[in-house]
């Protein structure tokens, strides 16, 4: 539990008449890792529990685009980096990779260089942060925040100036910046803990913006996108049940200028589709 502030674990009086807790649960272990899996000896007098230290190191590997493989084997590009969300990736030119830096109270946007390891941090304050992606220009990079219980989308420069706030939820809703159109102008995000898919446009000034829902796919499933193709006509995603569950084996790409969908014949148990530049 995480309960206080503290990473670790507890101990709470049950009543074996109610199975309700009696009184407050008190720490029995704090540890400045994640502790996970506890159990205790038959006397009680020994714990039994597992760590997790949330370290995420990130792997670098060569990719041949015409045939579709790996060149050689990954290595380390960067270690020890408390990353909560390695989304999006590289910037537009190549030079820059976004990360997450999270601990068990913040979680900031950290830029990387590709090419020979040197961060950059670009916030260092209480919002939590969340899914940051890149503008197609790489002149600014999006990213979700809810400072006071209501989702918005903010932009900053990669060198961590220019902050200004692009949309807000209308209401007590989380809401995840998802891509950007190649021209800039249309935003894709999701909103809500069932990630209900929406579109929002740039092109706007920030008081006219809306979020727009898309389409759903069929009765009873909306649309759960991934990314925008390079040419910006199509996203391509997957769907999700009236419950905001993914279902699996199902891949579709979404006609944004005609709003309908077609689906596309995919492997089992495939994990992640995205396209090629």
């Amino acid at each position: 539990s995480t309960a206080g502030g503290q990473i670790g674990i507890w101990r709470a009086n049950v009543d074996e008449a109610t199975g309700l807790v009696r009184g407050r649960p008190v720490p029995v272990l704090t540890s400045p890792v994640v502790t996970m899996g506890s159990s205790s000896t038959p006397d009680g007098r020994r714990l039994l529990f597992g760590t997790w230290s949330g370290t995420y190191p990130i792997y670098r590997c060569d990719f041949e685009p015409a045939a579709g493989r790996l060149i050689g084997s990954s290595h380390v590009f960067s270690s020890g980096q408390r990353s909560h969300n390695l989304s999006p990736g590289l910037s537009p030119d190549g030079e820059w990779l976004a990360t997450l830096l999270a601990d068990s109270e913040r979680r900031d946007i950290v830029l990387i260089r590709a090419r020979n390891g040197e961060t950059r941090r670009l916030t260092d304050d209480p919002p939590l942060k969340d899914q940051i992606v890149w503008a197609p220009d790489g002149s600014k990079l999006y990213f979700g925040v809810a400072p006071e219980g209501t989702g918005e989308i903010w932009r900053i420069r990669p060198d961590g100036g220019g902050r200004q706030r692009e949309v807000r939820a209308p209401e007590k809703r989380d809401v995840f910046p998802m891509s950007v159109s190649p021209d800039g102008e249309t935003l894709y995000v999701d909103v809500g803990k069932d990630l209900v898919p929406h579109r929002v446009d740039l092109s706007l000034p920030p008081d006219a913006r809306t979020l727009v829902p898309s389409p759903p796919v069929v009765e009873g499933r909306r649309f759960d996108q991934f990314c925008v193709s390079p040419d910006g006509r199509w996203i391509v995603g997957g769907s999700r049940d009236g419950s905001g569950t993914r279902v699996p084996e199902a891949r579709y790409i979404l006609d944004v200028s005609k709003g309908t969908y077609e689906a596309l014949p995919m492997p089992p148990h495939d994990r992640v589709v995205t396209w090629l530049p």
